[in-house]
């Protein structure tokens, strides 16, 4: 992924992000951070991807998302509990 991704937003995903206080611009931070972790979620319905990766401002957040098209469609998105945030600490020291 780079920089100059599309991502897709809509007043659904963003009033989830909203509920775990998570702001659009940092759901695309964390997706686009170059030391995120990325993990593969199968699920029936779609190919999803669970991103760990921190924020301009230093968050960690776990954020879930899937492609369609061109374009990234943010699922949910939520602080990382500190099991994640160790991982992604630990990995960035690699």
């Amino acid at each position: 992924m780079n920089d100059e991704q599309v991502f897709q937003w809509d007043a659904s995903n963003i009033a989830h992000l909203a509920r775990h206080d998570v702001l659009p611009a940092e759901a695309e931070a964390a997706i686009l951070d170059t030391q995120a972790i990325l993990l593969e979620i199968q699920t029936e319905a779609e190919e999803r991807v669970k991103a760990v990766g921190a924020t301009l401002g230093g968050r960690i957040l776990v954020v879930v998302f899937t492609l369609r098209g061109e374009a990234i469609r943010a699922i949910t998105a939520y602080g990382a509990p500190m099991s994640l945030q160790k991982l992604y600490l630990e990995g960035e020291h690699v």
